[in-house]
């Protein structure tokens, strides 16, 4: 998750099953505590494409890891 506009954040979520959603929170005009998910975009078949790739793949990959595994 990261700042997007002044009261806007974009962020990536990788689900435990591997799906990808992209979502925005806005909290314009109100306290960030007080702030809306306002999109939720399903990535999962197109991530590759994203600017963000290679740490959706990171993800993935730490998802699969066999418990306990060292990175």
């Amino acid at each position: 998750s990261y700042p997007e506009d002044l009261h806007f954040e974009l962020g990536v979520l990788v689900t435990a099953d591997g799906r990808v959603y992209q979502y925005g929170f806005d909290y314009l005009h109100q306290d960030i505590s007080h702030g809306t998910f306002t999109e939720w975009n399903d990535l999962t078949d197109t991530y590759q494409r994203s600017p963000y790739r290679r740490k959706i793949q990171q993800a993935i990959r730490l998802l699969r890891r066999p418990e306990g595994a060292a990175d």
